[in-house]
Parts: C-alpha cells; sequence; structure tokens
C-alpha cells in the first residue's frame, strides 16, 4: 500500500526508532501517554474514507502527546538518517495539490487539528546524535512577522516535493527551538 509518497525501507527504519521518539517525548513534556499515530502500515494520502488516524498523520501530526493535566497535542516528527543532516526542514511544495506542511500551518486557527510541535531526530548509524523539538507556532510566527528565511531549498525532481530548510541557529536565536535533547 505505499505509494509514490513513501519509501518502504525509510518508513521501516523509522519505525524502529520510535521507541526512542516516544521515550523523549514523554520526558520532554512529562506526559503520561505518548500515541504513534501511524499504523503498522503506510497508508494512500489520497485514499478516500481515511481512519481518524490517518486523517491526523495526513494533517501532519504523527504523535499524540497526553500530559493529563492540560489538553493533548500533536507533534510533527521526521528522523534524519543521514550523516548530513544539520537543518530544520519543512514541506513547502508536495509535488501534488495537496496542501504542504507550511501551507496548513498558515492555514490554522487554534482550534484546528495541526502539529503544535515539531521533533527532529538525527540518528546514523542507529545511535542518536541530537533531539530537537521546535514550537511551530512560533516557527510559522518568525516567518511571517519577523523575517525568518530559509538558507536552503531541496527538491526531490521525482516526486515534486520541496523543502525549505533552517538553520536551528537561527531558530535558537529567536527561541523557536524550546527544547534540545543529546546522549
Amino acid at each position: 500500500m505505499f505509494g509514490d509518497q513513501f519509501d518502504e525501507a525509510r518508513f521501516k527504519q523509522g519505525q524502529a526508532a520510535d521507541e526512542i521518539v516516544r521515550s523523549v517525548l514523554k520526558d520532554a513534556f512529562k506526559a503520561r501517554n505518548v500515541t504513534a499515530v501511524e499504523g503498522e502500515e503506510a497508508f494512500d494520502n489520497f485514499a478516500e474514507n481515511k481512519a481518524i488516524r490517518q486523517i491526523m498523520d495526513y494533517s501532519g501530526i504523527d504523535y499524540l502527546v497526553d500530559t493529563f493535566d492540560s489538553p493533548a497535542f500533536g507533534v510533527n516528527h521526521r528522523n534524519h538518517f543521514n550523516e548530513r543532516a544539520s537543518r530544520f526542514d519543512i514541506r513547502v511544495e508536495t509535488g501534488s495539490t495537496a496542501p504542504s506542511e507550511l501551507d496548513k500551518l498558515r492555514k490554522a486557527d487554534p482550534w484546528d487539528i495541526v502539529p503544535k510541535y515539531a521533533t527532529r531526530m538525527k540518528i546514523p548509524d542507529d545511535d542518536v546524535e541530537w533531539f530537537r523539538i521546535v514550537d511551530l507556532a512560533a516557527f510559522v510566527d518568525a516567518i511571517e512577522n519577523d523575517g525568518l528565511e530559509p538558507d536552503m531549498e531541496w527538491d526531490d525532481w521525482d516526486s515534486g516535493v520541496t523543502a525549505w530548510m533552517y538553520d536551528y541557529e537561527d531558530l535558537r536565536e529567536r527561541e523557536i527551538v524550546v527544547a534540545e535533547f543529546e546522549p
């Protein structure tokens, strides 16, 4: 069921790192429950009659965090398995008519179902190098009102996906990176 938008090997590799992600999210947010939204199998983003977890995933939510004493919230997550990964990335083109991650965040009202945070984990050679948590509302606000510009653009010519890349130092200066963990 992997469509053009999925790389099955990367999907399975990401699932293998799931326990690390859950553990860090639990510690970072003092959460009682952290649930992965994606199931055991990838699904077609363009399918009709999606299940709730599929709609949440399509909305950019990879994990749902329940702290018990405040409302649950969504987290967008990506693992970086290659050694060169060093920037925060967000998709700005999907290669289809579907809105991008940034488009959805820009259009979101406070009560809409979109991720509150984005997490990125660099995990080359099965060892975690770093884990960073980005406040997405502050990120979008900095783009729209504080002149935050990407320092790089990444394009996948085959799929039509484009991502803007941001230096973490720029995000730290604006207090958009709200937590960092290194082993």
